[in-house]
């Protein structure tokens, strides 16, 4: 009898324990997640049902279902009204002059109770360098979170050597469209990533070829794609939103298209153009893709 109850004293104890040391949002305060990166990186390490977590962006990539933070449409359009409602509130965002000025209005207010603003910086960082500021930016409010961080840490080394040692040699151009190509009547989106998140890294690491220009995000020219399309040439399309309802925020759905001189391509995911680690997970599908493509 003495046996059965230190037994079960014991698994009483382990669960305690367990559930004192799991991972989480340091208690004191509450949280705003306006930023995308910071809001991916919560859904990687498992505290989007945090009950600390109050708020979230409905652009960060992120469906409502999977969090119990309320979801507002954007830093923007949230009013000291709202933010009344909680107390030491921490409140992540991504950098933007007008957003700025409005926490900083906000936190001046007495009324309210705005323990700190953060600011996510993304411009001219590629995915990997983002996510390590981006724990920085978060560590000092996470709680008994080194196994969690310490895995993403895996990912981001084993991801970087696989794509450096396993450089696909592809002599043919990619270009990456912001947005969804047309396949039915070619119709390309407007702009073009290029200097900017994984196609920054891609290209800093000589990964590919893509369309000359010093911009982020410029227009293409049709001459110059004309002059391109002698050659074989890559498009790919990049859409930021799921494709099927069931999708989570790691599913990446591709849909293709050969022609002659061509190859399309249309790449769906609802954090793909949320900087950060979906877009790490964006650079295992495109090494994925691109080793099962023709050497031209």
């Amino acid at each position: 009898m003495k046996m059965v109850f230190k037994s079960y004293l014991f698994l009483i104890l382990l669960f305690f324990n367990i559930k004192i040391y799991a991972c989480s949002l340091n208690p004191q305060f509450n949280y705003a997640a306006l930023s995308g990166p910071v809001t991916q990186l919560l859904y990687e390490i498992g505290l989007l049902k945090d009950n600390k977590l109050k708020i979230i962006s409905q652009f960060s990539g992120i469906d409502a279902h999977l969090t119990n933070a309320e979801v507002v449409v954007g830093g923007i359009n949230i009013s000291p009204e709202f933010l009344k409602r909680f107390d030491d509130l921490v409140i992540f965002f991504d950098e933007a002059a007008e957003l700025q000025k409005i926490f900083s209005k906000f936190q001046s207010q007495n009324s309210l109770k705005v323990k700190k603003i953060i600011k996510i910086i993304t411009k001219d960082r590629d995915p990997f360098t983002e996510v390590r500021e981006n724990i920085k930016e978060l560590t000092p409010y996470l709680t008994s979170c080194e196994k969690e961080l310490k895995k993403i840490d895996e990912l981001l080394k084993t991801t970087e050597k696989v794509l450096i040692d396993q450089k696909v040699a592809l002599k043919i151009k990619q270009l990456f469209f912001l947005g969804e190509i047309d396949f039915k009547y070619g119709k390309l989106p407007p702009l073009l990533m290029l200097n900017d998140g994984p196609i920054r890294y891609l290209l800093q690491k000589k990964l590919i070829e893509s369309y000359d220009s010093p911009l982020s995000y410029p227009s293409w020219s049709t001459k110059k794609l004309r002059e391109l399309e002698v050659n074989p040439v890559i498009y790919i399309g990049l859409n930021g939103s799921k494709l099927n309802a069931s999708d989570n925020p790691r599913t990446f759905v591709i849909n293709k298209l050969s022609l002659k001189a061509k190859h399309l391509f249309n790449i769906y995911n609802s954090g793909l153009l949320v900087p950060g680690i979906s877009q790490v997970y964006f650079l295992q599908e495109w090494n994925r893709l691109a080793s099962t493509l023709p050497k031209f």
